[in-house]
């Protein structure tokens, strides 16, 4: 019987970095503090387990190009390095991944973040040691898409984008709507009501077809024992 992706078999951040801790590569890992590895791994970890349940059909293929959209600080540890962790996360060692960084405050706290985080970007002592699939990009969507166009990519992530808050940023132009028509597009919320309100922001705004929630045991701040 095939064995479910790592991602999914586990749900626990103990157990999830033990086992990927063994994976050639990344035996990182288990130097990590909890904090350490919750901050570095979260990204990655949320997005893994959206592509298993969500969209399966991907872990058939062999690579797979990926945008985080308006990447800052936690979607992007290490300048994304740890998006290397994704082929082993899936089940999927043999798998090429590439990632484009793509926001106008990359590598910048926002506000909201500043208490828990403090006021520069979180780093491991294993940033820059490992092989990292990622690329930044520090400008908007809209500027990314005039000069990349979507139809290479598999799909894009916004980790907590704000669109209550920050909506006259995202919404100036067309550049989500573009995104949209062209790949899935996945939106991680903070919890329940974050998420109604992006939904109802994003329908405000002329986006249809939107997924049911679901619900992540890997966050930052809880350790989900």
């Amino acid at each position: 019987m095939t064995q479910p992706p790592l991602v999914i078999k586990h749900h626990q951040w103990r157990h999830l970095v033990r086992e990927l801790g063994s994976v050639d590569g990344l035996q990182a890992v288990r130097q990590l503090t909890e904090m350490e590895y919750k901050l570095a791994l979260w990204a990655p970890v949320t997005l893994a387990r959206w592509i298993a349940t969500e969209q399966p059909e991907l872990l058939d293929r062999p690579a797979l190009r990926i945008l985080v959209v308006g990447a800052e600080t936690v979607d992007a540890v290490d300048d994304g390095m740890w998006y290397a962790a994704l082929p082993a996360l899936l089940g999927r060692p043999e798998m090429n991944v590439s990632v484009e960084l793509v926001g106008k405050t990359y590598g910048e706290v926002s506000p909201e973040f500043k208490p828990f985080l403090g006021k520069t970007p979180p780093r491991t002592r294993f940033a820059g040691k490992l092989p990292n699939p990622s690329r930044p990009h520090k400008q908007t969507i809209s500027a990314y898409l005039k000069s990349n166009a979507p139809d290479g990519l598999n799909l894009a992530v916004m980790f907590h984008p704000g669109f209550d808050s920050h909506f006259e940023e995202w919404f100036a132009d067309d550049g989500l709507h573009r995104l949209a028509r062209s790949v899935p597009v996945f939106v991680a919320s903070f919890h329940a009501d974050e998420y109604i309100t992006d939904r109802l922001v994003l329908e405000a705004y002329g986006f249809g077809d939107i997924g049911a929630p679901v619900v992540n045991p890997f966050t930052v701040q809880t350790d989900n024992e």
